[in-house]
């Protein structure tokens, strides 16, 4: 069987975006987003999350809190049967930190992240989608040459149309 993925970006795609989001308090799943994941994953797509995380460059939170709310939001689908992989980029340009204050070809625009998802998972370009909310989004997912969504409003209806046509 062919391998299909999908990769979503994280913050205002699946999750509620409250600006550099790192705490477990803070959350907050779109609306619909779940069924949407459980649709995905019924649907025997794989799913893969990536996302900028610059708060780490500018000394807001660190890479253990990142896994730390990763972690959370893997332990909240597993037990909707929804398995997913993060990949996230700690770097910003014009960050504090010394170590993640570079420009790289992880942080969207560039296409290193889904590169990496793509190997992960074994996934051939052809089988894969990416939505996102930002121009950045799409270039990376253009980068890569893969197909490229905005999210819209609908988001369930949007993907399962999208999916059910293949």
């Amino acid at each position: 069987m062919m391998k299909k993925l999908i990769i979503f970006d994280r913050d205002n795609t699946l999750i509620e975006d409250k600006g550099h989001t790192h705490k477990i308090e803070n959350l907050k799943f779109l609306p619909k987003n779940i069924k949407t994941l459980s649709y995905v994953s019924k649907k025997k797509y794989l799913i893969a999350v990536i996302t900028n995380q610059g708060g780490v460059a500018k000394g807001l939170y660190n890479i253990s809190q990142v896994h730390r709310f990763h972690k959370k939001i893997k332990t909240i689908l597993k037990k909707k049967n929804i398995n997913l992989i993060f990949f996230f980029c700690p770097h910003h340009p014009k960050g504090e930190v010394p170590k993640y204050s570079i420009k790289c070809k992880c942080r969207k625009p560039g296409d290193l992240l889904i590169k990496k998802a793509l190997l992960k998972t074994s996934t051939a370009k052809k089988n894969c989608i990416m939505f996102g909310d930002k121009f950045t989004d799409k270039q990376a997912a253009l980068k890569a040459k893969i197909r490229f969504y905005y999210r819209q409003k609908k988001f369930f209806s949007q993907v399962k149309k999208i999916i059910d046509k293949g």
